[in-house]
């Protein structure tokens, strides 16, 4: 039979497919210009914590889409302040529920060193993971079987 048709002939070129993260810090993204110089995805900071919403998030994250890029949100984990599944449910409230329209990517966790000891910071992102995850395997259960 024929092969499927795939975006990338090679590992190597999926490889070498560049992306971004972007947040507050950067503000107004000029988008045209990412995307001519070669960038497909970029991941945009949504919260941080249980108490930071970036005031940038829905420009960013709804420019880069405009522009015709893959995107994704992202959380900025702070396991010295709240518990990872508070953390997961602020993410998931404010900007980090996935899609499956083919233009965006799941939630990512930004981890970062922190003032936490090191078992309670590595229980609590294990605790932001499961709240994930299990949000994203109930949300596709949910469509398959709506569909």
């Amino acid at each position: 039979g024929a092969a499927l048709a795939t975006p990338y002939e090679t590992v190597e070129d999926f490889a070498r497919l560049s992306g971004i993260d972007v947040s507050g810090h950067q503000k107004n993204v000029d988008w045209g210009a990412q995307k001519k110089a070669g960038v497909k995805f970029a991941y945009v900071k949504a919260t941080e914590g249980t108490s930071y919403r970036s005031p940038y998030f829905t420009q960013q994250y709804d420019g880069s889409y405009r522009i015709g890029m893959v995107r994704g949100a992202y959380h900025f984990a702070r396991p010295d302040r709240a518990s990872g599944a508070a953390q997961a449910n602020y993410f998931l409230q404010y900007g980090g529920k996935w899609t499956a329209d083919g233009k965006t990517l799941p939630g990512m966790l930004d981890i970062e060193s922190s003032s936490a000891d090191p078992y309670n910071r590595h229980a609590r992102h294990r605790e932001f993971v499961r709240i994930d995850t299990t949000y994203t395997i109930y949300s596709k259960l949910m469509r398959s079987l709506c569909e």
